[in-house]
């Protein structure tokens, strides 16, 4: 429901789970067993957020009053990314996107606050390049405020009448997707007496929340030919929602008001005299120091999930047998103390219990991870290389640190060119975050690594996953000075094209892409600018296949470039999707390295299996080919296998010198540090890392991601001649 915002100062408690003492907020007024945490954040609409869905790796964030939502894909929990944004035209573009759902490749947006429309239906199956299609106005539903949709069938209500409107969309095809749709399959009349806020429809089963007429359930087994038939009901009072559990045993409501709370009923089934009865068997408010209401409640079998405005996130489990609730889990999205309505709105935890969905109307989308299994990522980056004079600094994150075994206990076990790995202690800050030091790696040579820590269960974690058949592995470098650099926003010699190339579509062109299910909406994102080179350029609402590679082979040679100074890399960010499609992972991308201008060539690596994501790759030149002046890398795209669909993009092409000195801050090389060195060193007091350039980043001794003058005096008091 809309409700009213404001500030209330009632100082109503509740003692069941909880006691509260003094005037302060509890961070939390339940003692959970398992401590939820936060993974990662997203907060990028300036507006109030509404509800929150999940399909897959996506979350589909909801607008108030601008009838968005906002497309996020969470495939990498700790690093949520914008996909694509939805904007409804006019008359709907104000309405309000309180509420939305997700089912078999379709968007269903409810138009709120709009007095206009009803329902908009939204093509997501690529949900990079979403697509409008289909306006639902039935009558006496001019606006939706509760949408659901349950196998073909679609269910709406408004919260202003006591009725459900019925939408059949069995036989929906969002390829040929009429405008618009304005006759209901059924229209259900004077559901209780005042208006339906909500409705859940779970195994043939219609819940519907009808404010102060309680919640009255419906039978629609066969609501394809037979309307909805009356089967349960029991009075309430600002019934906002309800779900059932996962044997339909018990409903749990939600009641938002000024200390609303949860219920927990025993659903009896109908005798053959007359209907079934609701049987109150727990219950549970917060007190109004903790939250001012409940608002969303959702089951995953037994576990009851719900957004509890500024409680946040609360996760309680519902007996099997008696519907007594249990607490699980809790997470506060909210910083403030009780205003009103404010806090969580919107949870969904179908996704698993380590990427929970928890939407606020303040602070955005929220993944948290209630699951209490520990895991390590290198969340912040991993250094490019490490160093021949100083210890190189890293740091992990550990999800659920406190589980761990001995307590924040995480070993960084290195390897110097096969001698064996050794552990050290990583160092915990207590927030999770854990900091060790990879050792001096003389030039030449290189580390191996990975972080690995044990679980009170005895289970061993590790990142990487598996490692340590996968470790990471650093060079010994000082310097990483580029040489040729190109981000595809200007055209600097590229060749389109070369002698035995057919491809009839899908042939390489530099511009802002337009996202398919295969080719990307945007240019690599750790880049900058918005263009790159990719294999065709589609059109906005094109299909999937517009603009592909067809009917052969299409190639993209990069100018001549000097690979002779030192070790030359070159990198470059690469897309590639070939899994779709008739004949998926027959067509790969292959790129070439030739050191003769182009007369022949060698491979340099061969993409047989597309990630459909943006991926950067560095390759040592001297390990493929003779590093000359007139080196060059060419990428080439084929369609050989059928009806493939086949996208590649290239960007942010890289060609670095790389070098090892033993004297540190020998910045010109000549293998001393000197005056020369001591007057360029100053230009690199440029402030924090992002601002550092790669000239500069060997320069931080003191391994504080800044270089200052204690790094000088570093540089000068431990400098060792070389001859």
């Amino acid at each position: 429901m809309n409700a009213p915002r404001g500030r209330f100062c009632t100082s109503l408690v509740w003692v069941s789970f909880v006691l509260i003492v003094g005037n302060q907020r509890p961070a939390h007024a339940i003692d959970y067993p398992i401590q939820a945490e936060l993974i990662a954040s997203w907060n990028e609409f300036e507006g109030n957020y509404a509800d929150v869905w999940g399909d897959g790796v996506y979350a589909y964030v909801g607008h108030f009053f601008d009838a968005g939502v906002d497309i996020i894909d969470i495939a990498d929990p700790f690093h949520p990314v914008l996909l694509s944004e939805i904007r409804p035209n006019p008359p709907n573009q104000f309405a309000s996107a309180q509420d939305h759902q997700v089912g078999q490749g379709l968007l269903f947006v409810a138009l709120d606050q709009n007095f206009e429309d009803g329902v908009l239906i939204v093509d997501v199956r690529d949900p990079v390049h979403p697509v409008p299609k289909t306006v639902v106005r039935i009558p006496l539903f001019s606006d939706v405020h509760n949408v659901f949709y349950d196998n073909g069938i679609l269910y709406v209500c408004n919260s202003r009448t006591p009725d459900i409107g019925v939408v059949d969309l069995t036989n929906y095809n969002p390829d040929n997707a009429p405008t618009e749709i304005t006759v209901p399959l059924w229209t259900l009349r004077n559901v209780g007496t005042s208006f339906v806020h909500d409705i859940t429809v779970k195994n043939d089963r219609l819940y519907a929340s009808s404010w102060n007429s309680g919640l009255r359930v419906y039978d629609v087994t066969m609501v394809r030919t037979r309307q909805p038939t009356f089967a349960h009901s029991t009075p309430g009072s600002a019934t906002h929602a309800a779900w059932p559990t996962q044997d339909d045993k018990f409903v749990v409501t939600g009641e938002e008001r000024m200390s609303g709370g949860i219920k927990v009923y025993e659903i009896r089934p109908p005798s053959p005299t007359g209907a079934g009865s609701l049987i109150l068997r727990s219950s549970m408010v917060l007190p109004i120091t903790e939250s001012f209401s409940v608002h969303n409640v959702l089951i995953d079998g037994f576990r009851l999930f719900n957004s509890w405005y500024q409680a946040g996130l609360v996760v309680l489990d519902v007996n099997p047998t008696s519907g007594i609730l249990t607490p699980v889990a809790g997470y506060d999205t909210f910083p403030d103390f009780v205003e009103g309505f404010d806090g969580a709105w919107g949870v969904y935890p179908y996704l698993g219990e380590d990427r929970i969905l928890v939407s606020d109307l303040t602070t955005g989308l929220h993944v948290v991870d209630i699951s209490g299994v520990p895991k390590i990522a290198a969340v912040d980056g991993l250094p490019q290389a490490a160093n021949p004079v100083v210890e190189t600094p890293v740091q992990v994150r550990v999800v659920h640190a406190s589980q761990l075994l001995p307590p924040d206990i995480v070993l960084l076990r290195t390897e110097i060119e096969g001698r064996g790995f050794s552990n050290a202690i990583m160092t915990p800050d207590g927030t999770g975050h854990f900091r060790g030091l990879l050792p001096v790696v003389p030039c030449g040579q290189t580390v191996r690594f990975h972080f690995q820590a044990l679980t009170s269960t005895g289970q061993t974690i590790s990142d990487p996953p598996d490692a340590p058949a996968t470790v990471y592995t650093l060079p010994s470098l000082t310097t990483n000075r580029k040489r040729f650099h190109d981000d595809f926003e200007n055209d600097l010699g590229w060749t389109i094209g070369a002698p035995g190339d057919t491809a009839a579509t899908g042939i390489w062109t530099r511009v802002n892409p337009v996202g398919t299910s295969a080719q990307p909406e945007n240019d690599n994102p750790l880049g900058f600018g918005s263009r790159c080179f990719v294999t065709g350029q589609g059109f906005v609402e094109g299909g999937n296949a517009a603009a592909d590679v067809d009917g052969d082979t299409t190639t993209l040679t990069s100018p001549e470039f000097d690979a002779q100074e030192g070790e030359t890399y070159v990198s470059y960010a690469r897309w590639f999707s070939n899994h779709l499609g008739a004949s998926p992972n027959q067509d790969p991308l292959t790129v070439l390295i030739s050191n003769d201008a182009g007369q022949s060539w060698t491979l340099l690596e061969s993409v047989s299996a597309g990630s459909n994501r943006w991926t950067t790759v560095s390759f040592r030149i001297s390990d493929y080919v003779a590093p000359t002046a007139t080196t060059r890398v060419r990428f080439v795209v084929s369609d050989l296998s059928g009806d493939s669909l086949v996208e590649a993009a290239i960007d942010d092409f890289v060609v670095s010198h790389r070098a090892c000195v033993v004297a540190p801050g020998d910045i010109d090389g000549n293998g001393r540090f000197d005056l020369v060195d001591f007057l360029g060193f100053p230009a690199c007091l440029s402030g924090p890392a992002e601002s550092i350039s790669e000239d500069c980043s060997p320069y931080d001794v003191e391994g504080d991601h800044d270089v200052d003058l204690a790094d000088s005096a570093a540089l000068i008091n431990g400098f060792t001649a070389v001859p």
